[in-house]
């Protein structure tokens, strides 16, 4: 299960495993209720995340887009390398925050 916390103004989620299709519509369910309690920058922390398919990637884009709408931001934070490297390969880092591991 994910942990949700308040820290320095903003909201952090952090997922417990792998962002992937399997698990996306429990994942977007939750996203949208804690974006929707605690508006405002939204981070979450990749720290035990080593996957992310296009599914996952699907979701970062969809809470990134509803974020924005409001006002608020997205930041991922301690992104492994590797997903680091797909991220930017794939340009989303001129979209939302992202901070390496």
């Amino acid at each position: 299960m994910e942990e949700i916390r308040i820290e320095d103004g903003r909201t952090v989620f952090c997922p417990s495993g792998d962002i992937v299709a399997s698990m996306a519509d429990a994942m977007r369910s939750r996203l949208r209720d804690v974006m929707h309690e605690h508006p405002g920058p939204l981070a979450i922390d990749l720290a035990q995340v080593e996957l992310i398919d296009s599914v996952g990637i699907g979701l970062l884009i969809a809470a990134h887009n509803t974020l924005a709408k409001a006002g608020g931001r997205l930041i991922l934070e301690h992104v492994h390398p590797d997903l680091c490297g797909l991220l930017r390969t794939m340009r989303l880092d001129k979209h939302f925050q992202i901070e390496v591991a």
